[in-house]
């Protein structure tokens, strides 16, 4: 029997890969490489989707990403759905990315597109970050050079809290 991309396969499950039409369903994929300045990431996800036609994207759902930041640090980044391209080494996410660094930073936004070998991410929807005693909104974001420089734009509102005092005013019952 000879297989083609175009041919129509009765849904298989060969140990976590199953074949369906011109696709192919994998359970707990994995990839690693390094960015242009040898710092390491790796993406997995519980599950991804793969096109015959166009094996080199990928479908990704409840996916997580760790990336090797200057100075030994590190970030995550999650997200419920996101599309990997694996020759451009891009990961285009949506629907409740959260990034996480070693140090208590702490990104939230609705889609992110994250290009590896560039060290860079951009949001062209609502980003929150909160950092120590600061919150910042923006209705976009751009993060550069490894994360060491970030341009904020649209409705930036950003919120400094002084060290060691109460988030907001307590009152007390009377």
């Amino acid at each position: 029997m000879l297989l083609t991309p175009e041919a129509e396969l009765p849904d298989l499950d060969l140990a976590g890969i199953g074949l369906t039409g011109t696709g192919i369903t994998m359970e707990k994929p994995r990839m690693t490489g390094f960015s242009d300045n040898r710092r390491g990431y790796e993406v997995t996800a519980s599950r991804a989707e793969q096109n015959l036609l166009n094996p080199g994207v990928l479908g990704l759902f409840s996916l997580e990403a760790r990336m090797d930041l200057q100075g030994n640090g590190w970030a995550v980044l999650a997200a419920e759905e996101g599309v990997l391209d694996t020759k451009a080494e891009a990961l285009d996410l949506r629907k409740d990315i959260r990034l996480d660094t070693d140090k208590g930073d702490r990104v939230r936004m609705s889609e992110a597109n994250i290009r590896f070998p560039q060290e860079e991410i951009i949001s062209n929807a609502p980003v929150e970050l909160a950092s120590g005693s600061m919150t910042l909104t923006a209705a976009r974001m751009r993060v550069t050079e490894n994360g060491d420089a970030a341009t904020f734009e649209g409705s930036v509102v950003m919120i400094l809290q002084p060290q060691g005092s109460a988030t907001a005013p307590t009152r007390t019952a009377q």
